[in-house]
Parts: C-alpha cells; sequence; structure tokens
C-alpha cells in the first residue's frame, strides 16, 4: 500500500497541495476530534478470486479494490484533494509497485487500473469534521507469476 500512497502524494504534490493534508490509517468514521490538517486514508476494499490468466500457464490475474478516503478542513480543500486523486486514476495509467526492502525501492511491477469513480459521501448527522468526506474508487488488475513447488 505504501507504494499507492507515494504515487498519490507525488500527484498532489505536482499540484501544489503538499503540505495541505497527511496520510493516515484512520478510516473517516472513526475519527474522534476535529481535523488539524485535512486527511487521506487508503484501504483495500476487497479483490476478486484469482483467475488463470492462461490456460495452463503459470501466470494468474487478480482484481483488487481500493479506495482513498478525503476529509477536509474545508469544501473547497477536500474537493480539490479528491479530484486530483480521481484524475490520476482516470488516465488509466499504471501504478507503480516498489520494492521498499532495497536500499533504491525499485519498481518490481505495475498494476493497472481498470476503472475509478469519485463521489461525494454523505452521512447521516456528521461531526463537524466529516462534512466535508469524498471517495475516490479504483480497481486494478494484478498479473503474477505463480511457481509450483
Amino acid at each position: 500500500m505504501q507504494s499507492v500512497q507515494d504515487w498519490v502524494n507525488d500527484a498532489l504534490a505536482s499540484a501544489g497541495y503538499s503540505g495541505l493534508y497527511e496520510m493516515t490509517d484512520t478510516h473517516p468514521q472513526l475519527l474522534k476530534n476535529p481535523l488539524d490538517v485535512s486527511i487521506i486514508s487508503l484501504t483495500k476494499s476487497s479483490s476478486t478470486p484469482t483467475i488463470a490468466h492462461e490456460i495452463g500457464g503459470p501466470y494468474v490475474l487478480e482484481e483488487l479494490n481500493f479506495e482513498f478516503d478525503v476529509v477536509g478542513r474545508t469544501e473547497k480543500l477536500a474537493h480539490g484533494l479528491s479530484r486530483v486523486i480521481e484524475d490520476k486514476m482516470k488516465n488509466r495509467d499504471t501504478l507503480p509497485m516498489k520494492d521498499y526492502d532495497s536500499v533504491l525501492a525499485p519498481v518490481v511491477q505495475r498494476l493497472l487500473i481498470i476503472s475509478s469513480t469519485g463521489i461525494r459521501m454523505r452521512i447521516a448527522d456528521p461531526a463537524p469534521w466529516q462534512r466535508f468526506w469524498y471517495r475516490v474508487s479504483f480497481r486494478v488488475q494484478d498479473e503474477y507469476n505463480v511457481t509450483y513447488s
């Protein structure tokens, strides 16, 4: 998940949002206190069962679903952050996965983004800091080699 966060951080920095948000593991519904800074949280929501890419071959395809939840201190900031993420996903780019165990963190694999959508979250009786909440959902396809022993 660090690769996904880094990829989005780079896109947000390029759009001028450095220092205006914080990546966190806390889901917006679990927030208990007012925000000091806008937050972005990433969760893996589900994955489809793996399927053989080719009959008898060693490759397998798996689809993974992720969600970025963006909760902003202001409507303008939350909307802007979510739009940058959504636009990055809609380009149908590939998502670079890095090997962080290596000093140089080389890209070892790329996941294909196959769909994405962005929505404004509406919750009943939100806490004041949950009023500006957006979600960008996206699906990626992972192809990998299965070795049998």
